[in-house]
């Protein structure tokens, strides 16, 4: 739902909204990171919260999903 908001929003700035939709997916993947590590946080070390982190991060769908115009980055940043 709030994925096409943004865009649009991103859109107008940029005047494209190809682009716009990339750049807000990747926005919202490295907030996703930052969010998953700090919920790892409460429950984790620090060590393995970055390790937890860096597997998602470098996991191939997700990784995939980030740099592309996806929802999934959006909707797991949420989610945290």
């Amino acid at each position: 739902f709030l994925l096409p908001i943004f865009i649009m929003i991103v859109g107008w700035i940029l005047r494209s909204n190809i682009l716009a939709g990339v750049v807000v997916s990747n926005t919202f993947s490295i907030l996703t990171i930052i969010a998953f590590y700090h919920v790892c946080r409460l429950y984790l070390s620090e060590e393995k919260s970055f390790g937890a982190s860096a597997i998602l991060m470098t996991y191939p769908a997700y990784f995939a999903t980030g740099l592309i115009t996806y929802s999934e980055p959006t909707h797991l940043f949420f989610a945290y």
